[in-house]
């Protein structure tokens, strides 16, 4: 399955992230890239 956040680096968005990947879900984050918090590495981030 293919998911798309928007954002995905925020303090509760980060932790969806996290949980996505663990169940093999691809996903993409489409973020600003202000976020100190980095996204992460099998995600792909959108420009």
């Amino acid at each position: 399955m293919k998911v798309l956040f928007i954002g995905g680096t925020g303090i509760i968005s980060s932790a969806c992230t996290q949980l996505a990947l663990e169940q093999g879900i691809d996903l993409f984050l489409l973020t600003r890239g202000r976020s100190q918090r980095p996204a992460p590495a099998a995600a792909r981030v959108l420009p």
